[in-house]
């Protein structure tokens, strides 16, 4: 089955996907594609959640298919970038990331090492002043401590 037109774009129909550990895999498929995107705008975290309120609709696990450059879409980067702020962005002047928005403390606190993530992805896409925050902000931390970069931080 083909889902791209001519332009070699993904036009998908629906917004239903796998969860973001598999994202990857399934983002060198076609049909995975087509079931990820959701309004051309960003990737949805968990097949089972169907509501924005669902506990894993956002996963920023997803980030994984930029900063690999499984997706060399700079557009579908920063709108994806634009919804996940709204959610998984620690609110505040930090300019770190939640992993997912629930309330098990686990999930809900900052992931540098995801933090490091979207930094590479930024980067990849030419997003120097967007990766330089982050990549600041997890240096200036570890300094701190040591120079140890922890797995999270408490927000």
């Amino acid at each position: 089955m083909n889902n791209r037109n001519s332009n070699n774009k993904v036009h998908p129909e629906t917004c239903v996907n796998k969860s973001a550990t598999t994202v990857a895999l399934l983002f060198t498929q076609v049909s995975g594609l087509t079931h990820m995107l959701c309004d051309n705008k960003y990737i949805k975290g968990n097949e089972n959640d169907q509501l924005k309120t669902d506990p894993e609709y956002y996963d920023a696990g997803v980030y994984e298919i930029f900063a690999n450059g499984l997706i060399n879409d700079k557009k579908l980067l920063l709108s994806h970038m634009d919804e996940y702020d709204k959610v998984l962005r620690i609110k505040g002047d930090m300019p770190g990331y939640i992993r997912l928005s629930t309330a098990n403390p686990y999930e809900n606190q900052e992931w540098v090492f995801i933090n490091l993530r979207i930094a590479n992805a930024h980067l990849l896409f030419g997003e120097k002043a967007a990766a330089a925050k982050l990549l600041n902000f997890v240096t200036e931390q570890a300094a701190v401590n040591n120079n140890t970069v922890p797995e999270m931080s408490s927000n």
